[in-house]
């Protein structure tokens, strides 16, 4: 993996973090409304077939669930315990990686650093969960702050050779 890959890995994450944190808000301030993915997609301008994947994936962690129709999705805990933590948990946060192949021999120098980059890796995942878990995306709705302001002022540019230049 070179650095141009690196780059556009983590501003991948980047955006379908902020992408679920969209919809996880629009969950949350909607409190016990039952949404659409349709409805969701068309509010924040983004494909439904975008939106249905993000909303599978805040289902496997509880955080919200289907109605028995199928046709709406609905949050299933306390608007008040939401945090980004959930947020990144639902996106697989550094851990929706390839680990070390364990075909390869336990002596392999690729092994060791592998191994060595996994663990690197989780121990930063688990600092950014327990950071995310500070922010409570009810407190953003009260403070008249949201996140596709936020989306406006950052997008991504996949086109361009930096990191730097990848934000306009």
């Amino acid at each position: 993996m070179n650095s141009m890959d690196i780059t556009h890995a983590i501003a991948s994450t980047m955006d379908y973090f902020r992408l679920a944190a969209m919809v996880l808000d629009r969950f949350v301030s909607k409190r016990n409304v039952a949404l659409s993915i349709d409805h969701i997609a068309q509010e924040l301008n983004v494909l439904p077939g975008d939106i249905g994947d993000v909303c599978m994936r805040l289902a496997s962690t509880g955080v919200i669930v289907q109605s028995p129709e199928r046709e709406h999705w609905s949050l299933a805990v306390d608007a008040t315990e939401v945090t980004l933590e959930n947020v990144w948990h639902a996106i697989g946060g550094l851990s929706n990686g390839k680990g070390p192949d364990l075909v390869v021999c336990d002596t392999s120098p690729a092994y060791k650093v592998d191994l060595f980059t996994a663990q690197a890796f989780f121990g930063i995942d688990q600092t950014i969960a327990s950071h995310l878990r500070r922010y409570h995306l009810d407190a953003i709705q009260a403070s008249k702050r949201h996140f596709v302001y936020i989306a406006k002022m950052r997008r991504y540019e996949p086109d361009v050779d930096s990191l730097d230049a990848a934000y306009v």
